[in-house]
């Protein structure tokens, strides 16, 4: 983290002074119009634009969470703007999400992004309707230029690494946007997209995500920090195409230099396939986590888990509300009142039956109907190796939920 401070403090540095304020400056009075929004890279960078345009006639404020002589909260800011009280706003992280300010016309990229969401989000707060205006103005000072050629893509509300590469090849973008909305491209320019396409490589992106992440996070990111923080899908994270063998997320780490010396021993070995196994065992249902999570009591790996404990775990799992959505086929009618009998006889025939049959670190004890953990794996526990299992467990329960509610509103 230390080190992601020190690239934020000289970029700040390097985007604070005169010469890039006076660039700045010249191309807002080119399209000066009524009210603008410029999203800058940190507290030092906004004081110092809102203090230079000051300086020059333009009335502006600072909106951020520390302090300066021309700050001011977010919401008594979007009020003056909206009033013509001020002209400018420049923000850092105030206006990413959530906050949507109709009356502006003109917005700045003063900061460089290499995340797709905060990409868009940043024009959006200024793509609302609003009286006697009839356009949005972008002003692109630090090369976002570099991902322009997914804007015909993310103005029709697609992530672009969910889509696939047909939808490039559309020309015609009319009977993708909503209701009321016109752009025109120049064929030209989409030309331009499709070459800077090819020059986008996802192992960059992936990195540069990973790296983000971590900057924000002040931490490692987990599987599911790629997957909620990332605008790449995070399959691509666990299964990295451009790493040969395939393998997980340990070896996506691994090639970042990001392991520990612990985990790097596992390289190779049945932990590491463990945890590939984990990653991408099949789940028709959710059964399989609270199954798996049953081996983990009091920070250790136990050994062996009866059918019963499981039955009391998914029991216990299916308690929460936000599962219950998992529990719709008649096979499960009246779950909510199953006897513990019931849940015990569940485990027996699904999740124990198929990590019995198609993992190689599980395997069912008929006789003492106890499920176990291959011994390789116990004898090398740690709380490494069990927040790496717990990290996959919550990454699979989100996938899991996410695609069950999917279906539901299907």
């Amino acid at each position: 983290m230390a080190n992601g401070r020190y690239v934020a403090d000289e970029l700040e540095k390097a985007l604070s002074i005169a010469n890039r304020g006076d660039l700045v400056l010249k191309h807002y009075l080119k399209y000066r119009f009524a009210r603008a929004l410029g999203f800058c890279s940190g507290i030092r960078h906004a004081n110092f634009m809102a203090e230079f345009f000051r300086k020059h006639g333009v009335s502006a404020a600072a909106v951020h969470s520390g302090e300066g002589p021309f700050t001011m909260e977010r919401k008594a800011a979007v009020e003056a703007l909206g009033r013509r009280e001020i002209e400018v706003i420049f923000s850092v992280d105030q206006f990413n999400e959530g906050v949507d300010i109709p009356e502006v016309d003109l917005v700045m990229f003063l900061r460089p992004t290499e995340s797709y969401t905060v990409f868009l989000q940043q024009p959006r707060r200024g793509l609302r309707k609003a009286e006697n205006k009839e356009f949005l103005t972008v002003l692109d000072f630090i090369g976002n230029y570099r991902r322009a050629h997914l804007i015909p893509l993310v103005l029709t509300g697609r992530n672009p690494q969910e889509e696939g590469e047909q939808f490039y090849r559309i020309r015609d973008l009319s009977l993708h946007l909503a209701e009321g909305c016109t752009v025109n491209f120049d064929m030209r320019l989409l030309d331009v997209f499709e070459e800077m396409r090819r020059y986008d490589p996802l192992p960059e992106r992936m990195r540069t995500e990973y790296f983000r992440l971590k900057a924000d996070l002040g931490r490692r990111p987990l599987r599911l920090d790629v997957h909620v923080g990332s605008d790449i899908v995070s399959r691509e994270y666990l299964r990295p195409r451009h790493l040969r063998p395939h393998k997980g997320y340990l070896r996506f780490l691994a090639d970042l230099g990001e392991l520990t010396p612990e985990e790097e021993g596992w390289l190779g070995t049945d932990v590491e396939e463990f945890l590939i196994d984990l990653e991408t065992t099949v789940m028709a249902k959710m059964y399989k986590i609270s199954t798996i999570g049953a081996f983990i009591q009091e920070g250790q790996l136990l050994a062996s888990v009866s059918s019963t404990e499981i039955g009391r775990a998914l029991q216990r799992y299916y308690e929460d509300p936000r599962f219950h959505v998992d529990m719709r086929d008649k096979s499960s009618r009246g779950f909510q009142q199953w006897p513990l009998e019931r849940w015990t006889r569940l485990a027996e025939n699904n999740p124990i039956h198929f990590l019995d049959r198609s993992s190689p670190f599980f395997q069912y004890d008929q006789i003492n109907r106890r499920l176990r953990l291959a011994p390789g794996i116990v004898e090398r526990q740690s709380p490494a190796l069990i927040e790496h299992v717990q990290d996959i467990l919550r990454y699979r329960e989100r996938l899991m939920v996410a695609r069950l509610y999917k279906r539901k509103s299907d």
